[in-house]
């Protein structure tokens, strides 16, 4: 199972607040602290909001660019990637003379590839590559790194961050800004000093681009843009933090409406009627019954095969944690009886189970 999507599943949902809130990180030359108060401490102050007005302010400047560009035709989609482990993020633009010029090349390597090998994984006709790669953004020519020196800055030093957290088992937990050390900050250059919002860390990047693509549709930024009927525009998840799993289950409907959606991507509507009719069978059954069908898909989801029907159905763990949840708190002593025979080897299991019980108290 994936306790990451769980738990940004629980946080999207609002059954947990972000972790870190009220502490702060503070970047010295004296070195890299915790802290929970910034009495004294002159210097800048990169909050989650000061982030987000940042990224808003870069997007609206390459959308706008980019509309004032010849590539500003029949534009399908826009993405933006967040990418909570690297500390990057990526803007994705595609339009429907990019999508075929790529699926005529795809389609002449397959078919080459075919009559050299007959191997039936390059057996495909054109619809089913195009629709294949329609929004694989690996295969998007537009793709755009470069948000600015403004934004780049407390990036820099969001993944400064995430270096030192990464070494924490050899190198030892960040240490408290203990007064001492403090006094030292306090009669420092201000400028040499940096502050960043431990909250930041917990998904922050995602939770950021969610709301930049909110304010981007609010306040009309894509009208600049050629776009087709079935236009949309989401935050995208890098394949290590939940792929295409979460993106498609749960980040692109922060953004897109159901019916923009269906009209697509067809077959997320397919996908979501089959597990919301197995979601709704399961949930008038005993609670024993639930219990037991919904942790064996999450057993079985461990690698995202369609052995379970997490990912059969395109949906994440806390899919099935949210079923596990609708139960109520009948199957509080299931779930009890459950963590505390629960091995080693599922500790993964073992903290869905605490989180579980936490969020059903």
């Amino acid at each position: 199972m994936s306790v990451y999507q769980v738990q940004i599943g629980r946080l999207l949902a609002g059954l947990r607040q972000p972790e870190g809130q009220g502490q702060y990180y503070v970047s010295a030359p004296e070195g890299l602290f915790t802290t929970d108060h910034l009495e004294g401490i002159q210097g800048t102050y990169w909050s989650m909001q000061a982030v987000e007005d940042l990224l808003y302010q870069a997007c609206k400047e390459i959308i706008g660019s980019f509309a004032q560009s010849d590539s500003n035709q029949q534009v399908y989609t826009c993405i933006i990637e967040a990418d909570n482990v690297n500390g990057n993020y990526l803007m994705y633009l595609n339009t429907i003379n990019d999508l075929e010029q790529t699926t005529a090349y795809y389609d002449q390597y397959y078919q080459e590839k075919y009559a050299e090998n007959h191997n039936e994984s390059y057996n495909r006709s054109a619809e089913q590559i195009r629709q294949s790669i329609k929004y694989a953004t690996g295969d998007y020519p537009e793709m755009i790194d470069d948000f600015g020196e403004a934004l780049e800055k407390p990036l820099h030093l969001y993944r400064e961050i995430n270096e030192r957290l990464w070494e924490e088992d050899e190198e030892g937990s960040l240490p408290v800004l203990d007064a001492a050390v403090r006094e030292q900050i306090m009669q420092a250059d201000a400028d040499s000093i940096q502050i960043m919002d431990q909250s930041i860390h917990d998904s922050g990047l995602t939770m950021i681009a969610l709301n930049v693509m909110a304010r981007l549709h609010t306040e009309t930024v894509f009208e600049q843009l050629d776009r087709t009927a079935d236009f949309i525009a989401y935050v995208q998840s890098p394949d290590g933090e939940g792929g295409d799993y979460l993106t498609f289950s749960t980040l692109i409907r922060k953004t897109v409406s159901l019916e923009q959606l269906y009209l697509a991507m067809p077959q997320e509507q397919e996908s979501d009627e089959q597990f919301d009719a197995l979601f709704q069978q399961y949930a008038v059954q005993p609670v024993e019954e639930q219990f037991q069908y919904w942790t064996e898909q999450i057993r079985r989801n461990r690698w995202n095969t369609d052995k379970s029907v997490i990912s059969k159905y395109g949906k994440t763990d806390f899919h099935a944690y949210a079923a596990l949840l609708a139960a109520g708190s009948a199957i509080r002593p299931l779930i009890q009886q459950a963590l505390d025979t629960v091995t080693d080897q599922d500790e993964d299991l073992a903290q869905m189970y605490r989180m579980l019980l936490q969020d059903l108290a």
